[in-house]
């Protein structure tokens, strides 16, 4: 096909490229993790972290939509793990606030965290020009993304 002095246009759109990307990226630098966990149940630590307090069951129950006693048997398993503390709530003691311990703080930063170390050997393998423009590009897209 004669070029007329576009771009070639990729078929797929660079929203397909860039998602495949991150998901082959995520796979070959993840973490390995001390606790497996379901990925609801990394949803759910993930949520109570950024709480600024410490969410209800039915809070958690309503993120998941989901039924109460699914989300409570959910808490139970990660209470269990030594993840998540449960107590009454400071301004009703008759509803139940969920907590991370420290075990569970760490356990999210490990799971929604890729491997330094992984990453330093691939971006080693860049120019220092090349590392520039991959991180302000995704700064850039991520910063797009949180204003929506």
């Amino acid at each position: 096909m004669p070029s007329d002095g576009m771009k070639d246009v990729d078929p797929q759109g660079p929203e397909k490229r860039l998602g495949d990307a991150l998901a082959t990226l995520y796979y070959v630098a993840r973490r390995e993790y001390r606790i497996d966990l379901t990925h609801r149940q990394i949803r759910v630590l993930q949520f109570i972290d950024q709480r600024p307090e410490p969410p209800r069951l039915d809070e958690v129950r309503a993120y998941l939509g989901c039924a109460p006693s699914t989300a409570s048997e959910l808490i139970k398993r990660l209470q269990k793990k030594g993840l998540l503390i449960r107590a009454r709530a400071a301004d009703d003691e008759r509803a139940i606030a969920i907590g991370l311990t420290d075990t569970g703080r760490e356990t999210v930063a490990e799971h929604t965290s890729l491997d330094p170390e992984k990453l330093k050997r691939g971006i080693a393998t860049l120019t220092t020009e090349e590392q520039s423009a991959l991180v302000q590009s995704l700064e850039a897209v991520t910063d797009a993304l949180s204003r929506d």
